[in-house]
C-alpha cells in the first residue's frame, strides 16, 4: 500500500509539473525522499514518460535529475518552453519586485475612486479630460471579450468615454448601458497591485431597463497612485448580451420571444445608428462611405452582428461599441466603424490562440512580488 502511494504521488506530482509548464510556472522543483520508499529508477521512467506526453501534447518541457547516493532524495526541475504563437525563449517573463507603496486602505481607497468616476454622469468629465488623471501616462489595459489599449488618451476614451454617452442627441443606438451605482464584493490588495470585483448596475437607456454585470479587474498603481496596468473581465458577458439581444428582438417583432425578423431588424437599427455616426463625424480625410446609404448597404450584407467575444472583431457589435469614440477623434476611431475595422475591428489577429496569448503582447508581465 505504501509503494502504491508513493507512485500515485509521483505520477501526480509529475502531472502537475507539466501542468503547470503550460501556465508558464518556470520551476516546478520536486522533492521525494526515501520515506515514500520508490526507487530512483522508477522515479525516472515516470518523468520520461511525463516528458514524452508532454511533448505529444505540444509543450516543450526539459528535465533534470539528481539523486544521492543513497537515494534519499530526488529532485527534478521543469523548464518550459512557450509554445504559442511567436513563441521566443522561456515560458513567462521574470516577476518584477516592486517596494510596497501603499497599505491595504489605500489601495482600496484608490479602487473606490477609480468606480465613483466609472460611474454615470462623473464619467462625463473624465471623458472631456481626454486624458484622465487616474491614468498614468503610460498606461496599458485590456477588456476581454475586445483589445489592448495602450496610452493615457486611449484608455481614457474606452474606459470612461465609452459609457458615458457623449454623442447622446444625435441619433445614436447603444447596446451599452450607463453605469449608474456599485457593488464591492471582492478585494485584495497589496503594495501597488489588487484584484477586485465589483457589481455594477447598467441602465440601458435605448431598453428603459437595468442590467447588473460582475466586473472584475487586476490593478497596479504607479508611486503617483495612477492606474499602469488593468487587466479587466466581465462575467458572464455572454449571457447578458443574449439576453438583451432576445429582449430587443421580440420587442421589434412584437413578440413574447426572439424571432430571426426581430434580430435582423436589430442590426438594421445598429447599423443605421454606426452609418449615422460615421456620417456626422468621419468626414474629409477621415471618410469611410460615399454615403449613408452606402454605409448601410455595406455593413448589412457583408458584417456579421458577432458574438459578444467579438467585441474587437469584424462585428457590428465592435463597430457599435467604437460608434461611441467617434466624437473624440475622428482621425483616430473613424476606420474602427469602417469597411476595413481599422485596427480594432477586423479578425486578422484575432484567432483564438493569439488572443489567449494576447497578456503578452499586452503587459511585460503581470506578476508582482
Amino acid at each position: 500500500m505504501r509503494a502504491v502511494s508513493a507512485f500515485t504521488t509521483v505520477v501526480v506530482l509529475v502531472a502537475l509539473a507539466v501542468r503547470a509548464a503550460a501556465v508558464n510556472v518556470t520551476e516546478i522543483a520536486l522533492e521525494i525522499d526515501q520515506r515514500l520508499q520508490v526507487g530512483v529508477s522508477e522515479i525516472e521512467q515516470l518523468v520520461q514518460s511525463a516528458l514524452e506526453s508532454a511533448a505529444a501534447a505540444g509543450t516543450t518541457v526539459t528535465a533534470t535529475t539528481t539523486a544521492t547516493a543513497t537515494a534519499t532524495e530526488y529532485v527534478t526541475v521543469f523548464e518550459p518552453t512557450k509554445t504559442g504563437p511567436g513563441a521566443t525563449g522561456t515560458a513567462t517573463a521574470e516577476p518584477k519586485e516592486t517596494d510596497c507603496m501603499y497599505s491595504t486602505g489605500e489601495l482600496f481607497d484608490m479602487y473606490q475612486a477609480f468606480l465613483d468616476n466609472f460611474m454615470y454622469p462623473a464619467n462625463i468629465a473624465q471623458a472631456n479630460s481626454v486624458n484622465s488623471t487616474l491614468l498614468s501616462e503610460n498606461c496599458v489595459g485590456r477588456i476581454d471579450d475586445t483589445r489592448e489599449f495602450d496610452g493615457r488618451e486611449l484608455n481614457t476614451e474606452y474606459l470612461f468615454g465609452l459609457f458615458a454617452f457623449l454623442n447622446n442627441g444625435t441619433g445614436v443606438i447603444n447596446i451599452l448601458g450607463q453605469p449608474t451605482n456599485y457593488t464591492i464584493v471582492e478585494f485584495l490588495g497589496g503594495c501597488n497591485t489588487a484584484a477586485t470585483s465589483a457589481l455594477v448596475n447598467l441602465y440601458v437607456s435605448d431598453l428603459d431597463l437595468n442590467a447588473t454585470i460582475q466586473l472584475d479587474f487586476w490593478f497596479r498603481w504607479d508611486e503617483e497612485g495612477r492606474v499602469a496596468e488593468y487587466d479587466a473581465t466581465i462575467r458572464r458577458a455572454s449571457r447578458l448580451y443574449d439576453i438583451l439581444s432576445d429582449v430587443v428582438s421580440a420587442r421589434l417583432s412584437g413578440s413574447n420571444v426572439a424571432t430571426a425578423e426581430g434580430t435582423t431588424a436589430w442590426k438594421s437599427l445598429l447599423v443605421g445608428s454606426i452609418c449615422g455616426q460615421a456620417t456626422i463625424y468621419c468626414t474629409g480625410d477621415n471618410l469611410q462611405y460615399e454615403s449613408m446609404e452606402a454605409c448601410e448597404e455595406y455593413l448589412m450584407a457583408n458584417v456579421r452582428m458577432g458574438e459578444v467575444y467579438e467585441g474587437g472583431m469584424n462585428s457590428i457589435f465592435c463597430r457599435s461599441l467604437h460608434q461611441n469614440m467617434l466624437k473624440f477623434r475622428p482621425e483616430v476611431h473613424c476606420p474602427h466603424v469602417g469597411p476595413s475595422g481599422g485596427d480594432m475591428c477586423r479578425d486578422e489577429d484575432m484567432d483564438y490562440e493569439t488572443v489567449v496569448w494576447g497578456y503578452k503582447k499586452a503587459f511585460s508581465s503581470f506578476i508582482y512580488y
